[in-house]
């Protein structure tokens, strides 16, 4: 009995004489920075694939309005050859005629005439269509 009491004893000291393992404050500052980096990486990861889709979107959209403004210069282009520019020049003129009749003091009728002419030009530029 007393070499059970004796062992148990020394069991129970055995037990409690276990050193605790100490974890350095260094070792728990590496953690947080690896379970920040983690958290920063898997963040990171989201905002990029948003960011590819929005960007996505937009370059879709330019593209199509590229491809429909192309089509409409090439339409355009396809009226213009079409198409013939005709240069009109428009001549007015405008005669006045002056008659003046004077009598002398034996009743001659003496006639004087004169001619006063103005022009006006206008140029006119119209565009016709080629059936």
């Amino acid at each position: 009995m007393r070499k059970l009491l004796f062992l148990s004893i020394l069991f129970l000291f055995s037990c409690k004489n276990k050193e605790q393992e100490v974890v350095s404050k260094q070792i728990i500052e590496a953690d947080r920075v690896l379970e920040n980096s983690q958290k920063h990486f898997d963040t990171a990861v989201i905002v990029y694939r948003q960011s590819d889709s929005a960007a996505k979107k937009q370059v879709i959209k330019i593209v199509k309005e590229i491809v429909d403004l192309n089509n409409k210069i090439e339409m355009y282009d396809q009226v213009l050859k079409s198409q013939k520019v005709i240069n009109e020049k428009v001549i007015y003129r405008i005669d006045t005629i002056y008659i003046e009749t004077k009598k002398n003091f034996w009743g001659k009728e003496k006639t004087n005439t004169t001619i006063k002419s103005d022009s006006l030009v206008t140029e006119k530029v119209d565009t016709l269509n080629q059936n």
